[in-house]
């Protein structure tokens, strides 16, 4: 055999010389890679994988003591335009259609793949964005809304930054978070916050050590936001001057973060073209009945943008000025939200308010209708943010008009809306 390469002759080498040379070059790399690689290793600034798991388990332990879990079951919505989301949802289907199911589950397994993504999303980027009561988020359904109920089950587990969010972080959770990577910062007045923002810009070894903290450890499945709900006189009612602490749970939203918290029998879905599910749909629609008459009968709220105090002025015609239209109101004394100076004038008078063929009357807000029982009839309209114009009175489905209103809704609401029951309808972790 040719023992040669590129002309140079290779000598003969002994079987027993080649053999003790390559297990002097094994123990000489095992050797380097004991002596070398820690010092390497501390050089690069690679923690082990044991010490990232630690701090995980630090951090995990910290949060584990602000876990709640539902007691009883509570519904939860959610509102949606049907052009935006599939032109299908605009055509007749049964509250029980799959797709509601389906279109629920995909939401709620967005929240862990769009942390440090810039999407365009809402406070906390993408997900399963639930109201705690159908009326406070009518406005994002428009035209052609789309109206989910869900029921969220017993033993659902979640954090509520709405009573914990001023939590500061321990010495050893702030280490903890240094060394997975995570922003030094995250412990100035929003801890919890911070831990399900959306991270955009926050390294990947921090998304993925939170995420498998919020996942795995915790075995989360949603947390409570602050976000503004109605007002239901069966409720208790947040006091502005409360301490953080002690606010109201139904100043807030829930935002579901695993599909393992409902199943298909826990979604109802709704359109306008929908005449199936009474009961629901009924109960949904009294719901804004009780909404309306509860802002009218608030003497705190501002007559400005008092929709029913609004259609009053301009259905009224004044005896003694006869053709004369309302044009405006005004304030004539801010201690007294029930009587306010209304102007008339000529149709023609688009600009001066103040003209001389104007005039000012004092008319006190007429008193509040007793509570419908009827859908359509004799009841205020809900207030509009804009003070010349006056919404009607809410109707979803023109099924229900002339409907008797849902006399069971008051103690429906006690039962099943968060933050409405006598008692705390959750304990702490379990």
């Amino acid at each position: 055999m040719d023992r040669s390469f590129d002309g140079v002759e290779i000598p003969n080498v002994p079987k027993n010389h080649l053999r003790y040379f390559l297990v002097f070059a094994v123990s000489f790399l095992v050797f380097t890679a004991a002596c070398v690689g820690p010092a390497l290793k501390e050089n690069m600034r690679l923690p082990a994988s044991n010490t990232i798991e630690s701090s995980q388990k630090v951090i995990a332990e910290f949060l584990s003591q602000y876990v709640h879990v539902l007691d009883v079951p509570v519904y939860v919505y959610n509102w949606s335009d049907a052009k935006y989301r599939d032109p299908s949802w605009q055509d007749r289907f049964a509250s029980d259609d799959a797709r509601g199911y389906e279109a629920l589950l995909a939401s709620s397994q967005i929240f862990y793949k769009n942390q440090g993504k810039n999407d365009g999303g809402d406070n906390f980027g993408k997900g399963l964005y639930l109201a705690l009561d159908p009326v406070s988020t009518q406005n994002y359904g428009g035209d052609s809304w789309l109206l989910m109920q869900l029921r969220l089950g017993k033993g659902f587990r979640f954090l509520n930054l709405v009573k914990d969010n001023a939590v500061h972080a321990s010495d050893s959770v702030i280490q903890a978070l240094k060394e997975i990577e995570c922003p030094g910062n995250w412990n100035q007045g929003s801890f919890l916050t911070s831990i399900f923002a959306a991270k955009v810009g926050v390294s990947e070894k921090c998304i993925g050590a939170i995420n498998w903290i919020l996942d795995t450890e915790l075995k989360l499945d949603g947390f409570l936001y602050p976000y503004a709900s109605s007002k239901f006189s069966e409720c208790p009612q947040p006091d502005p001057g409360a301490p953080f602490a002690t606010h109201s749970d139904r100043n807030g939203a829930f935002i579901v973060i695993s599909s393992k918290s409902f199943d298909p029998s826990s979604v109802q879905i709704f359109n306008t073209k929908s005449v199936d599910d009474f009961a629901n749909r009924l109960r949904i629609e009294t719901l804004f009945y009780k909404v309306a008459r509860n802002r009218v009968s608030d003497p705190g709220y501002i007559a400005l943008t008092d929709s029913y105090y609004l259609a009053f002025l301009q259905n009224y015609a004044s005896p003694e000025h006869p053709g004369l239209v309302y044009k405006t109101m005004i304030m004539k004394d801010p201690g007294n939200l029930q009587t306010y100076r209304a102007v008339f004038c000529p149709r023609e008078e688009t600009q001066n308010f103040f003209a001389p063929s104007c005039v000012q009357i004092d008319l006190p807000r007429p008193p509040v209708p007793d509570y419908p029982t009827k859908i359509s009839e004799s009841m205020p309209p809900i207030a509009s943010s804009n003070m010349n114009t006056a919404e009607s009175a809410h109707l979803l489905w023109p099924d229900l008009e002339g409907k008797m209103t849902d006399n069971a809704t008051e103690s429906w609401i006690k039962l099943n809306l968060f933050g409405c029951a006598a008692n705390f309808q959750y304990s702490g972790a379990q």
